[in-house]
């Protein structure tokens, strides 16, 4: 994360760009995320079963479609933290997290996903 953040923030230019903290951040957990894996393949060489990667798989698919549903609705709730008083800003957040939840939680019943390998 630091490798990433020193690299990164410095090209965003001379205003400080959330956006390049939040890249070198991903980047970061991302090259950890391989490191892990890698040491536990090396471990556990039959850790990466099909069933292991469909869950993975739908994981990631629930975590896209919860997005995209949080998404919406802070779209049509057209809200700015920084515009509305602080308890209008704790109901917007209930009001985008509980769907995504829902469709979250749903998505895992539906789909079947397990958690063991």
């Amino acid at each position: 994360n630091i490798i990433s953040a020193l690299i990164l923030v410095p090209l965003a230019g001379d205003t400080f760009h959330v956006g390049a903290v939040t890249l070198a951040n991903t980047l970061g957990q991302t090259v950890c995320a391989l490191i892990l894996l890698i040491a536990m393949v090396r471990n556990i060489p039959t850790v990466l079963s099909r069933a292991f990667v469909s869950s993975v798989c739908k994981l990631i698919f629930l975590t896209l479609l919860s997005a995209a549903a949080m998404a919406a609705m802070a779209f049509v709730l057209h809200n700015s933290a920084g515009d509305a008083g602080f308890i209008r800003n704790i109901f917007t957040c209930a009001a985008v997290f509980v769907p995504g939840m829902i469709v979250y939680l749903g998505g895992l019943k539906l789909l079947r996903v397990r958690f063991q390998t």
